[in-house]
């Protein structure tokens, strides 16, 4: 509600709901604009990512497999329609951008209603499915958004809460009958639905969260008629790190 709130405020035909914590890295929305004006029909652009402490200083993180960094690697720009977008982060979750990291055209966030509340967490890449709906969307390999890493975060707590968890299933719910994905594409996004909730079990029942292992030990039994092959591509990339998306 609170982006809605936010975005309700903007009169410029393009606009961006930019996180506290974080920040523009240099040059972002000129080369935001330049990629626009090149694709004209494109309805949105987000970027790559690095890491911040309190100081501003980059900081590295975890090169899991699904960062998109581990995705789009071949080409300085992607052209992205809804399905493959769909596809990419029903597998591998919010890689397309982060509120902070995501312009898009005021005609298009009025067209499909904004930021669905219900959505919860997930309200930024839910709302990101839908804009790939009204026309193409831009993603630049460069790193051109500053996001900043600390405890007090809100995706921290959401992590904690089981909020994070639940909010990939409600996802999952959403999308996952979007005429286009082939049945490959929702197994693969099954597999993957399923390997996030067992490791969430396995991480609640350490830190002692009954609650949320009892929460993902469902998920798990909900979604568990998956093929063998789907779940050994996504062991295969915990293994190589090499994610079997990249493009």
């Amino acid at each position: 509600a609170n982006w809605n709130a936010a975005a309700s405020g903007a009169g410029a035909p393009l606009m961006m709901v930019l996180g506290q914590d974080d920040e523009l890295g240099p040059g972002l929305l000129a080369r935001y604009l330049a990629a626009m004006v090149e694709v004209p029909d494109a309805v949105a652009c987000s970027s790559g990512e690095v890491w911040i402490d309190d100081d501003g200083r980059e900081v590295a993180v975890p090169r899991r497999p699904n960062r998109r960094e581990r995705i789009f690697r071949a080409q300085r720009r992607y052209v992205l329609d809804q399905t493959t977008l769909v596809a990419l982060c029903l597998r591998n979750g919010q890689v397309y951008g982060e509120p902070s990291a995501v312009l898009f055209r005021r005609s298009a966030f009025e067209a499909v209603g904004g930021y669905r509340a219900e959505m919860g967490h997930v309200a930024d890449l839910d709302l990101d499915l839908r804009l790939a709906g009204q026309g193409p969307v831009l993603y630049l390999t460069e790193a051109l958004v500053r996001r900043r890493l600390h405890g007090g975060m809100a995706t921290a707590s959401q992590q904690a809460s089981g909020e994070t968890a639940a909010a990939r299933e409600r996802l999952h719910e959403a999308w996952i009958g979007h005429p286009g994905l082939s049945d490959h594409d929702r197994d693969r996004a099954r597999a993957a639905l399923v390997s996030w909730a067992a490791r969430d079990v396995v991480k609640a029942l350490l830190r002692r969260r009954s609650a949320v292992a009892r929460e993902q030990a469902g998920v798990v039994w909900r979604h568990r008629r998956v093929r063998p092959r789907a779940l050994a591509e996504n062991v295969a990339e915990l293994v190589t790190g090499a994610n079997r998306d990249a493009r």
